[in-house]
């Protein structure tokens, strides 16, 4: 699913050449739920904009479904980004403007599917992740676990096969950040969307079925490898599954 090969990352910050990534090289398979750790500035932001597409690396290869994506063209990075990738965000990311239902929607207007077709898909996912009575809500009138079940729909509206999630507890507290990783793991064990999951939090990564840590740019640990007996499940359409009380 994701291959990465020696990969680098350089800034240039005045007259100074920063190397964020110093030569990182890892394979996630398909189905895979992982976390990515590390401190403040160990890499780990760069690396997921890297594997999320939104960047590419200074030296080295990345690999998703054996594309070479880092030598495709912006545009080609952008197809392949809205057809194969989710994203959830710290800070949820929701468009305060538009209603739930319209924030969950929005990924397939970019791929030019009808109104009625998008807002169906979209209330089918919000019903999936507990927020069907909320579709028509704002985003500020939504609480901050209510916000990230929304933001986790959209993600996942497109079906995508990578779901990248970038300190999604990080702004909730302790029970409502649990509920919300109960969520993911639900999402990757029914549809075996491959799930990458990047944290500062131990308690976090802990929950995952393998951890990556990195440290100073360099790939420091890999615990839990893959285990290749357990099939990845195929990627249904959006259904209602039993979920806890949107909190």
């Amino acid at each position: 699913m994701i291959e990465l090969q020696d990969v680098r990352k350089t800034y240039r910050v005045g007259p100074v050449d920063v190397e964020v990534l110093k030569g990182v090289t890892f394979t996630i398979g398909a189905g895979e739920l992982v976390s990515i750790m590390g401190t403040s500035g160990s890499g780990k932001s760069t690396l997921m904009n890297i594997v999320g597409l939104l960047d590419r690396p200074t030296a080295g290869a990345y690999r998703i479904d054996g594309q070479d994506a880092a030598s495709l063209s912006p545009d080609r990075q952008a197809d392949l980004r809205n057809r194969k990738i989710g994203f959830v965000f710290q800070s949820f990311h929701l468009l305060p403007r538009l209603s739930a239902l319209d924030n969950v929607a929005l990924p397939l207007f970019y791929r030019r599917i009808g109104t009625r077709a998008r807002r169906e898909q979209a209330m089918a996912w919000l019903d999936r992740v507990g927020m069907a009575d909320r579709a028509h809500h704002r985003p500020n009138e939504l609480s901050g676990g209510q916000r990230q079940r929304v933001a986790i729909a959209r993600a996942l509206v497109g079906e995508p096969s990578l779901l990248l999630a970038d300190e999604p507890t990080g702004a909730l507290d302790t029970r409502v950040g649990q509920e919300v990783l109960d969520l993911f793991r639900e999402m990757n064990a029914s549809l075996g969307v491959t799930t990458v999951i990047i944290t500062h939090d131990p308690g976090v990564a802990a929950q995952c079925r393998r951890r990556l840590l990195l440290r100073d740019g360099l790939l420091v640990g890999d615990d839990g490898a893959f285990d290749k007996a357990r099939p990845a499940r195929p990627h249904p359409a959006a259904k209602p599954v039993a979920h806890p009380a949107a909190a």
